[in-house]
Order: structure tokens, then sequence, then C-alpha cells
């Protein structure tokens, strides 16, 4: 059958086509990609099988983030994939104990993946998270606000050893933060107003 859809990628690209041997009298074994039918009907699926009991098989895509939700019953299953095509390039899709390595390092590559982009997306972390971060990690930073002068006056900028993290340019009176230092770089702690008048001088984060 032809594959469509983004839940096995990279195993499975779309378009793949997908040549299916089926079980009959073989057992499934736990990382094997299995074409089945779903409960409500529709297309068949490809996903790779990673837990199973007395009740079936429960399965989950290489690039998703959960199990499947319904356990799959031995009617449904169609067979085994072997092999994905794609024009005249034919490579192995690995099941049993090597498949199930591998779907266990896409999971672990997608965690990571949503973690990073949990941390590196400011809009996503939302000010709480932020201030969490900036916790942890600026007293273990050694940074220092310093003043320079300036055309139309003076600029503060804090400094984490050489590397600018942040600006308050002169005539402004917002702080311009420099990624990634806008992750847990907290602008309240810093001191407020234009750069060229008096300031409360605070540590930031």
């Amino acid at each position: 059958m032809f594959y469509t859809g983004p839940s096995m990628n990279p195993t499975l690209r779309a378009s793949d086509i997908l040549h299916i041997v089926p079980y009959k009298h073989r057992r499934i074994r736990l990382g094997d990609v299995i074409v089945f039918m779903p409960s409500e009907g529709g297309r068949p699926i490809a996903h790779r099988a990673v837990s199973k009991d007395a009740r079936g098989v429960l399965t989950r895509g290489d690039n998703n983030s959960h199990v499947d939700p319904s356990v799959l019953e031995p009617c449904r299953i169609i067979g085994q994939v072997m092999f994905a095509q794609s024009g005249d390039k034919w490579r192995r899709v690995f099941g049993g104990t090597v498949g199930r390595v591998i779907g266990n390092l896409m999971n672990v590559r997608n965690l990571i993946a949503r973690r990073l982009s949990a941390v590196l997306n400011a809009k996503a972390l939302g000010p709480s998270r932020l201030k969490i971060v900036g916790t942890w990690i600026m007293p273990r930073i050694q940074t220092k606000i310093v003043r320079f002068s300036a055309r139309g006056g003076s600029e503060l900028q804090v400094l984490m050893g050489s590397h600018l993290m942040a600006r308050l340019p002169a005539g402004r009176d917002r702080w311009v933060i420099r990624r990634p230092f806008r992750l847990f770089v907290d602008e309240a702690a810093l001191p407020t107003g234009d750069a060229s008048g008096d300031h409360r001088s605070t540590k930031p984060g």
C-alpha cells in the first residue's frame, strides 16, 4: 500500500510503497511495524508494536508522542511492513529487537525535541517558567551592569564576562535583550527608566 501521513517519519515517508507480509502463524514481535485497520474504520494504519498482553497489541507511530489509545486485536492486523520503496530505491524496515531499539530512539528524539522547543520558544514558556529558569541560572552566572557614553546620552549594558546580554540605549525606556538571554533575564529586575537618568541598580534574573 502507499503510505501517507507523518506519524512514522522518518522511518516511513509519504508516498512510500509498503511491502507487507501477513503474519499467518508467525508471532508479532515488539518493534515490528505492523499494518492494521483502525477500530473506527477508514484507511489502514502502519505503526510500530510497543507492548502486548492477553488483550492484544499496543502501537505507536515513531513520530508520535503517545501510544495509540486502543488495543489492537489480532483480527484487525493485516501484516508486517518488511520493506519501503521510494522510486527505484528499497529499504528494509526493521522489526523485532532492532525495530524496538529504533522505536525507543525515535521516542527519545521526540522527547528531546519537545523539551528544546519549550525551552527555546519564549512565547511557549510564558513569564512564570522564564522566571523559574532565570532563578536557577542567574545566580550561577557572573553578571554586571555598566554604563557607557553614547550619542545622545549614556547607554546601560548587562554583561556576562565580555558577552553582551542586554542593553538600554540612550533615550529609551525599554531594554533590548539578546537571544538566548531573553529566556532567563527578568527585565523587571533591571534598572528602569531612561538610560541617561538615575537608575535602580539590581542584579538581573
